[in-house]
């Protein structure tokens, strides 16, 4: 058995730029990827709120992975710069990432 649980997400980051004819979904600045444990082609969820998203990435976990897992969190400037990188805690509590 496995579980699906959030693996990262960067939250509300400006989107910059909009093209329909663009053959892919959604082009991401490697290092906000890099900060949030997302890989370059991994699926992701998009939440828009006007102009800003929260990009979300699930990753699947054993049951003991599963019970230690703290996902990454990004936090982002109006540039899309990151401004702080955290963990999710119990109960939804964010904690500084080391």
């Amino acid at each position: 058995m496995t579980v699906t649980l959030l693996q990262g997400k960067i939250h509300r980051a400006t989107v910059t730029q909009a093209a329909l004819d663009y053959i892919g979904s959604i082009t991401v600045d490697q290092d906000l990827l890099d900060a949030a444990g997302i890989l370059e082609y991994q699926e992701v969820q998009i939440v828009a709120v006007g102009d800003k998203v929260i990009i979300m990435a699930d990753g699947t976990y054993a049951p003991e992975e599963a019970a230690a897992h703290r996902p990454n969190v990004v936090f982002v400037d109006e540039e899309n710069a990151i401004g702080r990188c955290m963990h999710y805690e119990q109960h939804g509590r964010l904690e500084d990432m080391a």
